[in-house]
């Protein structure tokens, strides 16, 4: 049997993303388009205020093919400078402020970016030497820029991105992403799944990725309102599901983490936003037992399961709708309109139905390779026998998948050492690389396991001569690294595991003690009753022991997913309701223990306070 027949052409706009936005401008001028808190801007007005900016870049020598770098948190002016860099006809190059230095002028010096877009607050975490236009220092001279557009200077083959991924040579590398990339994308959306009246897309999703042009393209494109969510409340899931019920968003884009923490922390979902009705799960391979979980606790709402990554935005879409196929994980389902997908073996034959191969990817708009890397971009774009043009190409996913005999693609694995770790690409090599560089460490090996449901990297030193602390060693990473990529373990061993042959084996590495890591800070055991059974939920959480009072959790081996755990514990087990924001701020049980000492001592002195409100209390 022949594999299934990839998706038809359809019909999109020959536009760019600009473009469109101009013509949704002229249909509905005075509807609000994006909603960051208390503030709101029409679609007019964020047009002109995105001209402004495109007209103040022209001014300072920006031209189109131009890369700009962009720092700035989710907010409405984002969004008019992401606007205002495509009107300039240049494309964007996101800079994360969360970012090590390091890394920020690695990105900055790799891509060309001579000109940054940024705020005072950012300002001063950039690298040395880089030109900036700070929208707070030349507020007034933007303001005096025409509102009138631009004339168009680019077509829809030109960069409107560039995003920067993990590499496996040790350095991330730079995707360029074309305006008809993301039009397919929308145009499919668009035609899959209509928007009804009143819709409000959540924009949860951080400028690095690709996703983020779907929530602020897909809705304002279609004159629906983007509704923008803070920083801190995009990591918290009570805190999220309130705010998205609070603004009656109906649309999210989810990583399968942070859907599973939503589903945890918050049973009551479909009660505290109501109107939140279709999620879309990107980044992570979608577990069966979680989708079956959606269902059960929204029953009325549409969950998709959507592949691709930054070479090819999205690929393939399947729906999760009532059952749940069996097996570990869901399917990516079939490929979108204007996307073909093959799954050749290793002479690069088409493998029939039931067979593994590897996923290649082509059709309109997939990225054109990898910025100043024509040796990598050879390597994974390749020429497409199935375009009649000599100049399509597809992309080689590394994903290993086979046909269903529905039409369906499994994934089942990658074919090199590339993970996805909470939603984002990680070379294990560049983590590696970062690791080796440390002064006192000679070899390094860092694997990926599944923990509760999310990914998790564990790292392996040996260092024969003054070997680290986990504290210090953490320290290290932390400033070349993104958190995502930090270990949540570092073992020390004597020597590392390899195969007959001589190559490390990474099957052949040993689970992380579940013993107290060597620490800065000396161990200090629980004084209190709350401080023990703060320790305890850490303990089981952690899968370690002891933890002290004194210990702080990233030096642990926390991270963020596994922080909304602990709050769900801690709220399940002691009726104490804590911001994420909060937990990242105190970090120790001994500073976490006295606050929730000192609500509940507060709450017991205000008048007419009920036992059961103190006992079920929220700290701030």
């Amino acid at each position: 049997m022949n594999p299934p027949s990839p998706a038809v052409a359809d019909a999109y706009p020959q536009s760019t993303l600009h473009e469109l936005f101009e013509l949704q401008v002229a249909r509905t001028p005075d509807d609000v388009a994006v909603i960051d808190g208390s503030s709101t801007i029409t679609f007019s007005a964020l047009e002109a205020r995105a001209n402004r900016i495109a007209r103040h870049l022209r001014a300072a020598g920006v031209q189109p093919a131009s890369l700009v770098g962009v720092v700035l948190e989710r907010s409405i002016d984002a969004v008019a400078v992401v606007l205002g860099v495509l009107k300039a006809g240049a494309a964007y190059v996101p800079l994360d402020p969360g970012y090590p230095l390091e890394r920020l002028s690695f990105i900055v010096a790799d891509a060309g970016v001579e000109l940054v877009v940024t705020r005072d607050k950012f300002a001063r975490g950039l690298p040395a030497g880089v030109r900036t236009i700070d929208l707070d220092r030349d507020a007034a001279a933007i303001d005096r820029c025409s509102s009138q557009p631009l004339p168009e200077s680019v077509g829809p083959d030109d960069w409107c991105f560039v995003v920067y991924t993990s590499g496996s040579t040790g350095e991330p590398k730079g995707v360029g992403s074309p305006h008809r990339s993301s039009v397919v994308m929308c145009s499919w959306m668009w035609a899959a799944y209509p928007f009804a009246d009143h819709e409000r897309y959540a924009q949860r999703t951080s400028l690095n990725f690709v996703v983020v042009t779907w929530e602020i393209f897909v809705p304002l494109l279609r004159g629906v309102p983007v509704v923008v969510v803070p920083r801190a409340v995009a990591r918290d899931p009570g805190a999220l599901v309130d705010l998205l019920g609070a603004e009656g968003c109906t649309r999210l884009v989810v990583v399968p983490t942070l859907l599973n923490a939503v589903l945890e922390s918050v049973p009551d979902i479909q009660r505290r936003a109501p109107s939140l009705q279709h999620f879309v799960s990107v980044g992570e391979p979608l577990a069966t037992d979680l989708a079956m979980r959606f269902v059960e606790q929204l029953p009325r709402a549409t969950l998709l399961n959507l592949y691709g990554c930054s070479e090819t935005h999205s690929a393939t879409c399947y729906r999760v709708c009532g059952s749940v196929p069996a097996g570990v994980t869901v399917p990516i389902g079939k490929p979108l309109a204007n996307r073909r997908v093959a799954i050749l073996d290793d002479g690069g034959s088409a493998v029939p139905v039931g067979s593994i191969g590897e996923l290649f990817v082509s059709g309109d708009g997939i990225s054109r390779g990898y910025v100043g890397r024509p040796d990598l971009t050879r390597e994974r774009f390749l020429p497409d026998p199935a375009s009649p043009s000599d100049t399509a190409f597809m992309y080689r996913t590394g994903d290993l998948g086979r046909w269903s005999a529905d039409g369906n693609i499994e994934l089942l694995g990658r074919t090199d050492d590339q993970v996805q770790v909470r939603g984002l690409r990680v070379e294990l090599a560049e983590v590696e690389a970062v690791l080796r560089s440390h002064p006192s460490v000679r070899e390094c090996a860092v694997t990926a396991r599944e923990d509760a449901g999310t990914m998790r990297l564990d790292g392996y030193f040996v260092a024969p001569a003054a070997r680290p602390s986990t504290s210090a060693l953490r320290r290290f990473i932390v400033e070349h690294l993104p958190e995502h990529m930090v270990p949540a373990t570092l073992t020390p061993l004597e020597s590392l595991p390899t195969t007959p042959n001589g190559k490390l084996d990474r099957r052949a590495l040993p689970l992380p003690a579940s013993s107290r890591p060597t620490l800065d800070t000396r161990y200090v055991a629980p004084r209190t009753p709350l401080e023990a059974e703060l320790c305890q939920i850490w303990e089981e959480e952690l899968s370690l022991e002891p933890v002290g009072v004194a210990d702080r959790f990233f030096d642990l081996g926390g991270y963020s997913n596994k922080a909304v755990a602990v709050v769900a514990r801690i709220f399940r087990k002691l009726g104490v309701e804590i911001p994420l924001s909060t937990f990242f701020e105190l970090q120790t049980v001994q500073r976490l223990a006295e606050r929730i000492e000192a609500s509940r001592w507060l709450a017991a002195q205000t008048p007419g306070s009920r036992a059961d409100d103190r006992d079920r209390g929220e700290i701030d």
